[in-house]
């Protein structure tokens, strides 16, 4: 037997970064976990395959269960995310591949961009908090053309989220949705850890949301991101969708709030528009059909400003209790439509910028099919329909 002489301490550490006792990695590769333990202590040595299929189920490169000490892993982007107000110290391995995957992919394509002599992004870090909420919102706001004109365009708040998508992209920004790493649909992502990601970059900025937020959430999740963009700064998000922005402790994640509830529902428009004499139901349903978001990004603005009570909020968010329920995997797939699918996970600037690398010889089809995360065979009839 050809035995791979792997480093026991590697075994162990690769073990929990990836969360899995030894019985639940026994299972996963079918051996008993006293195989597991006299890997870990060093009396036992796996077989080359035994040890391909051990990386592959902790998720680390094969060639790291080699390495004398575990590699070093610095998280890529400033890490804004709190839970009762402490800062989160160790993001799950799903969480760590899906943004270093996007951190990647992002890099490639602004090196892409600044090598064929494209323009920089005029708005990137153009305001600051200091301006106000307000005043950042109105140049958020104009700069995707959400009006009462656009808004009613729209049939529904989802159709309106579309058109916040595609006004991002039309501005330079890569927009990607996923709620998996990869194409693993095994490793959904964890909604409670984390709702989104920005990468305020001046040729290649990006958005990141997890497509298994909620869906009542999404269309202030994206502009919480966008506004990272505005402001310049990069950073993982995880807004807590019960409580109001200044509740918020991390200073970003509290003004970027502020900014997506105004961009969404303006306060003061809103506060013209509620009917004292209606019920809080009423004025809520009818001021969502009216700015074409969900029915949550009213109820929080309402809060926000005071026109219900905390317990008023959180009764309400607990009648409706799918507002925030994450939504499943197969949830992002829009219709089981693959082109749907691959343009919102890869974002369709991206997608644009690969495939015309690839007819410019720029990149290979090795290479290509690897940054978009297709076969070869797919990237082909990918490019035939979108190139």
């Amino acid at each position: 037997m050809n035995s791979a002489y792997i480093t026991a301490g590697l075994v162990t550490w690769a073990r929990e970064r990836a969360g899995l006792s030894v019985n639940e990695l026994a299972v996963r590769l079918n051996v008993p976990q006293q195989t597991i333990s006299a890997w870990e202590n060093g009396r036992q040595l796996p077989s080359f395959g035994k040890a391909e299929k051990l990386a592959e189920r902790l998720h680390v490169p094969f060639g790291y269960l080699f390495l004398s000490s575990p590699p070093r892993e610095d998280f890529p982007l400033p890490d804004l995310r709190t839970v009762n107000n402490v800062a989160i110290s160790k993001p799950s391995v799903d969480f760590l591949d899906v943004v270093s995957d996007t951190v990647l992919k992002q890099q490639w394509y602004g090196e892409y961009l600044r090598e064929t002599g494209a323009l920089e992004v005029q708005f990137i870090g153009s305001c600051t908090p200091g301006e106000g909420f307000q005043r950042v919102a109105e140049k958020v706001r104009t700069a995707l053309s959400i009006d009462h004109q656009a808004r009613a365009a729209c049939g529904t708040w989802e159709e309106f989220l579309g058109y916040i998508t595609h006004k991002a992209e039309d501005l330079g920004i890569v927009v990607m949705q996923r709620g998996i790493v990869g194409n693993y649909t095994q490793r959904p992502l964890d909604v409670n850890e984390f709702r989104g990601f920005a990468i305020a970059d001046d040729f290649a900025p990006l958005v990141f949301i997890n497509s298994r937020d909620a869906k009542a959430a999404k269309n202030f999740t994206i502009v919480h991101e966008l506004c990272h963009l505005w402001i310049g700064a990069s950073g993982i998000s995880n807004p807590d969708l019960r409580e109001r922005s200044d509740q918020e402790t991390n200073s970003i994640e509290r003004f970027c709030n502020k900014v997506a509830a105004e961009v969404l529902a303006p306060r003061v428009d809103l506060a013209q528009r509620w009917s004292l004499g209606k019920s809080l139901k009423w004025n809520v349903e009818n001021l969502a059909r009216y700015y074409r978001v969900s029915r949550y990004v009213v109820v929080r603005q309402a809060f926000e400003i005071s026109k219900i009570t905390h317990p008023q909020f959180v009764d309400y968010l607990d009648k409706n209790p799918y507002f925030l329920k994450p939504a499943a995997p197969k949830e992002e797939d829009e219709g089981g439509n693959f082109y749907n699918t691959f343009a919102a996970r890869n974002g369709r600037r991206l997608i644009s910028g690969v495939l015309n690398a690839l007819d410019q010889h720029k990149v290979t089809y090795r290479d290509a099919s690897a940054l978009l995360g297709i076969k070869i065979a797919t990237l082909k009839r990918v490019a035939e329909r979108l190139g």
